[in-house]
């Protein structure tokens, strides 16, 4: 698939899936999407070789009640297998009483995140903190679909200015997190397959940012 407008718009149906994967219990048809044997070789042309060992082991999931289980136990409710889904808790340290205390939620990246939805003026749709995997695929998402809507008044700037915003972000956001959370993931025993999702969001992110690396060369011609 080499149609720019076509592919804008599989990053955004892309980020939109691993989001609402991440922001709530899976369903069967999202679970069936990343099965299809069709939209693996897809989506392995869209991120690289390094993302076709995830999407085999997505395309083998447990059920969906497994599943299910698995979510509100690894992704939703605190306990011992919980592994908190925000940026601020692998990348921030807080000045304590007791000195500089990691892993808290509401730190600075759970600002710079909101500072950077608001100047791309992007709401978002959930009751979530802002530096939430799925918000920050969401994000991503958002500027996908500004890129494809570019493309089709051909607004080739517009179109720039979207992918250079995404750029940004993943370098900036999520590809300082993504790749450590999905390591926490990876420790629990029923918890494999959403490393592999989380792993599915890092190659993402990383596309993303390489695509910025375009810029210089584009504006050089």
């Amino acid at each position: 698939m080499t149609d720019p407008e076509a592919l804008a718009a599989l990053r955004r149906d892309l980020a939109r899936l691993l989001s609402g994967l991440f922001l709530g219990p899976p369903t069967n048809a999202q679970v069936a999407t990343l099965a299809d044997p069709d939209a693996r070789e897809v989506l392995t042309s869209l991120l690289g070789e390094g993302a076709r060992a995830h999407l085999a082991a997505l395309a083998d999931p447990p059920s969906e009640s497994v599943l299910r289980e698995t979510f509100f136990a690894l992704l939703a409710v605190p306990g011992w297998r919980y592994k908190p889904p925000f940026e601020a808790v692998y990348c921030d340290a807080r000045e304590l009483d007791e000195g500089s205390v990691g892993g808290l939620l509401l730190g600075e990246s759970t600002q710079a995140v909101g500072d950077a939805y608001a100047r791309e003026g992007f709401a978002l749709g959930v009751p979530e903190l802002p530096d939430h995997l799925g918000c920050e695929l969401a994000f991503l998402a958002a500027l996908s679909e500004r890129e494809r809507e570019a493309l089709e008044r051909s607004d080739s700037a517009g179109a720039w200015r979207a992918v250079d915003a995404a750029a940004a972000f993943a370098r900036e956001h999520p590809l300082r997190w993504f790749g450590a959370f999905a390591g926490r993931l990876a420790t629990d025993p029923e918890g494999r397959w959403y490393h592999h999702l989380a792993s599915l969001a890092e190659a993402l992110a990383r596309a993303s940012a390489a695509r910025g690396a375009l810029l210089p060369l584009r504006r050089r011609r």
